[in-house]
């Protein structure tokens, strides 16, 4: 009971479930009062110090994102729905990071190359 009441607290379009952008704000704001404790619950999972030891949150995870992906492939009606609504919320994540990853590169490469100009100003000024 008071899982759900906890489920309730977050649950904004009322689903039952906490999809991803309920749980990003979760996340996000875990300081206030009604998020307190379903805050605590995701860190202590994440943490491994809830539920089933020998699973990992990760592994918990990426199973519940299998069983979305089928249901967005084989299922119908409002799984289907949901389905492809989380492997879409899945694709501008993985997009994000990639994103991020190549900009992330680039910086480097970019603050490595005037590292190189640098070196090589201040030879030619020690000659």
């Amino acid at each position: 009971n008071d899982v759900y009441k906890l489920i309730a607290s977050v649950d904004d379009d009322g689903s039952g479930l906490i999809e991803f952008p309920e749980f990003l704000g979760i996340v996000r704001s875990g300081d206030g009062d009604t998020n307190t404790a379903i805050f605590q619950v995701f860190k202590a999972l994440m943490q491994g110090k809830l539920g089933d030891q020998l699973l990992s949150f990760p592994l918990v995870v990426s199973t519940y994102r299998r069983k979305m992906l089928m249901d967005a492939m084989m299922g119908s009606g409002a799984r289907q729905e949901r389905g492809k609504r989380i492997m879409r919320a899945f694709g501008n994540q993985v997009r994000d990071r990639h994103k991020r990853s190549v900009e992330e590169k680039r910086e480097a490469a970019r603050k490595d190359k005037e590292r190189r100009e640098r070196k090589k100003r201040e030879a030619r000024a020690q000659k």
